[in-house]
């Protein structure tokens, strides 16, 4: 998945009418869904592709220099957004930094301090998405164990724990609340992207869990997925086609 620059993502110097994509609620510092999602690609894929928790400093500079900004501007935008005065941004911070480069690339002037609805808005999201990594990493020690205590035979089949685990972070989601089908754009993209999992694998994924082959995925195989995604993050390859313990689960429409 290709990262865009600030600039880019920002619509260029001057796009987007001065807010760069931001929400319609009013709030010229509140950040989209859609920006938020396109700098944390830009943190996972080059501030901090070992996952320490902190953007690296040198790959912040770079980052923030492709927008093309004075370096004065660059100090300010990196002070306000480092909210705890460590000298280096978190996931939320990283967040804040990259609106404050889309806004003034659009032409705002630079506030004094980040604005309280973007750090919260940034915070929410950071936070939304760790929850949903350690759900979809949940079967990690299960499935590793599993492989271990079967001399190195893969087992699919997920533990009750694990089953209830997905369930609540689904149902937290907004998916399972119809009880119907759901399409990727229903809000099914968004949650898988945040495994952090190449697009292609979870192309894959969603093709395996898939079962009935009609585009949409059943609550059974939103919960197919969610196992599938646990699996591969904790180092199993994926299968070619879905295992029998998760053909079962995802052929039972309330699981």
């Amino acid at each position: 998945r290709e990262s865009p620059s600030p600039t880019a993502a920002a619509g260029g110097r001057g796009g987007g009418g001065g807010g760069g994509g931001a929400a319609s609620s009013g709030s010229l510092w509140l950040p989209s869904p859609e920006e938020l999602w396109r700098f944390f690609a830009i943190y996972q894929q080059e501030a901090d592709p070992s996952a320490s928790g902190f953007a690296g400093l040198q790959q912040t500079r770079n980052i923030m220099e492709r927008s093309g900004l004075p370096t004065s501007e660059l100090t300010q935008i990196y002070g306000a957004s480092d909210l705890d005065g460590d000298g280096r941004l978190n996931v939320p911070e990283f967040l804040v930094a990259m609106v404050l480069v889309a806004r003034r690339l659009g032409g705002e002037a630079l506030p004094g301090e980040a604005p309280d609805e973007l750090v919260e808005a940034c915070d929410d999201f950071a936070d939304t998405e760790e929850d949903a990594a350690a759900a979809a990493g949940g079967a990690s020690d299960g499935a590793a164990a599993a492989a271990g205590s079967a001399a190195g035979a893969t087992s699919w089949a997920p533990t009750e724990e694990e089953l209830a685990s997905y369930r609540a972070f689904l149902e937290s989601s907004g998916l399972l609340s119809t009880g119907h089908p759901v399409g990727a754009d229903d809000g099914v993209r968004e949650v898988l992207e945040q495994s952090g999992l190449p697009i292609p694998e979870l192309m894959q994924i969603w093709n395996l869990s898939d079962a009935d082959g009609d585009g949409l995925l059943s609550p059974g195989e939103l919960l197919c997925a969610m196992v599938l995604v646990g699996g591969r993050r904790s180092g199993l390859d994926l299968p070619h086609s879905l295992p029998p313990a998760l053909l079962k689960l995802g052929g039972a429409p309330q699981c």
